[in-house]
């Protein structure tokens, strides 16, 4: 004998408990409300907004040693490589909230 379901509803918006629709909610999350008895859609508030994307990544030039900004798009991850002269490999991989600081 094989499992059977109870029944009940098979689509989120008819529980008794949450939503009617969806319409309008885009971006927003289900919680719980303040009564604790239901779901509501509400705004998410963050305390901080991290990590902050930046479409700039450093990089080492080999012209003269010094750090240089190359363009790369927005939402990529900031990436430090450098490569020594005597063939040295060194990476810092970082998510930075409000600009950057040269890694040294």
């Amino acid at each position: 004998m094989g499992f059977q379901p109870a029944g009940g509803v098979k689509e989120f918006v008819k529980l008794d408990d949450t939503p009617a629709a969806f319409t309008g909610e885009a971006g927003k999350a289900a919680v719980v409300n303040a009564g604790e008895d239901a779901l509501e859609f509400s705004a998410v508030a963050l305390a901080q907004q991290y990590p902050v994307f930046t479409s700039e990544v450093l990089y080492n030039s080999t012209k003269n040693d010094t750090w240089e900004e190359l363009d790369c798009g927005v939402g990529q991850a900031i990436v430090w490589l450098k490569i020594g002269k005597d063939a040295t490999f060194s990476a810092q991989f970082s998510f930075l909230p409000y600009g950057y600081d040269v890694p040294t």
